[in-house]
């Protein structure tokens, strides 16, 4: 079942060879879910027509990155010169340091539908923008894991999930299969 053996630094890795026929199934269950089930863009929640996008060509430019200058404690936007925005000048956290990816005004809708409306498939797409956009922020500040907030047992059964598990889950094991390549 398994190949090729791999050592990198102080793991073991085993290549598994994937048999042809059960990769041409999964293409075509893939294929056949999209058809039944097709992908919703994260940001104007309408069908992705581009096969193989998780977001339609026109809203690629909607979500605005988060550029510098951003608070150093909260990662949130601030004037030039200045290293710390209003609530955290004026607040003590419970966290140390944390980052946002996008602007939020350019955003808040899509995070809305996200938590709240159901539309768990965007943790795919989000996942991939924080390991693309933020990866080497995350690897820089080398943490041991990444921990999603628990929701309370009656919020996460009205929602279904927790989106921070979602998050955590595709941006961990995208920067990890990145981490061993």
């Amino acid at each position: 079942m398994f190949g090729d053996t791999v050592r990198r630094g102080r793991r073991t890795l085993r290549k598994i060879k994937t048999n042809p026929v059960c990769a041409v199934l999964s293409a075509l269950w893939r294929g056949f879910l999209q058809a039944v089930y097709p992908r919703r863009c994260p940001v104007c929640d309408g069908v992705v027509r581009q096969r193989g996008e998780k977001i339609c060509l026109e809203c690629i430019g909607r979500l605005k990155l988060l550029t510098p200058p951003w608070c150093i404690r909260c990662g949130k936007k601030t004037e030039e010169g200045e290293e710390y925005c209003g609530d955290c000048r004026d607040r003590k956290h419970l966290f140390e340091r944390g980052r946002a990816l996008y602007e939020y005004d350019s955003a808040a809708e899509s995070i809305y539908r996200f938590k709240y409306g159901g539309r768990r498939e965007y943790a795919e797409f989000f996942g991939e923008q924080i390991a693309d956009y933020l990866g080497d922020y995350i690897r820089g500040v080398r943490p041991d894991g990444l921990v999603p907030i628990p929701l309370h047992r009656r919020r996460k059964a009205l929602r279904g999930y927790n989106q921070a598990e979602l998050l955590a889950r595709r941006d961990c094991l995208k920067m990890r299969a990145e981490t061993y390549r």
